[in-house]
């Protein structure tokens, strides 16, 4: 695939609270979005039509959006698409809340 960062490769799954990491499913651990690997993968457009017709939505990274039809998806061609992001137990600790 080249040397384009993890966060262009199938099996990386965005943090929901930290825009900078993600999880590597295939190593199962957790990576920032620059990092290169050589075991990437190229992301499946048509899987991921697929799975937004059987779930009902799809994420877009580049827009930090959800999809939620094939119209909306063909408008975001050059979007970096996901089926899911992770989050953790300690994220939502970090975060500021109103009293």
């Amino acid at each position: 695939m080249g040397e384009k960062g993890c966060d262009e490769c199938d099996y990386f799954v965005k943090h929901d609270s930290y825009d900078f990491i993600g999880m590597c499913q295939n190593q199962d651990k957790t990576i920032t979005k620059k990092e290169v690997c050589p075991d990437q993968k190229e992301i499946d457009r048509e899987k991921l039509k697929e799975i937004l017709e059987e779930k009902g939505w799809i994420y877009c990274l580049t827009c930090d959006e959800p999809i939620f039809s094939l119209e909306e998806l063909e408008e975001h061609k050059k979007g970096r698409l996901v089926e899911k992001r992770f989050s953790d137990e300690v994220a939502s600790k970090d975060s500021p809340a109103a009293d």
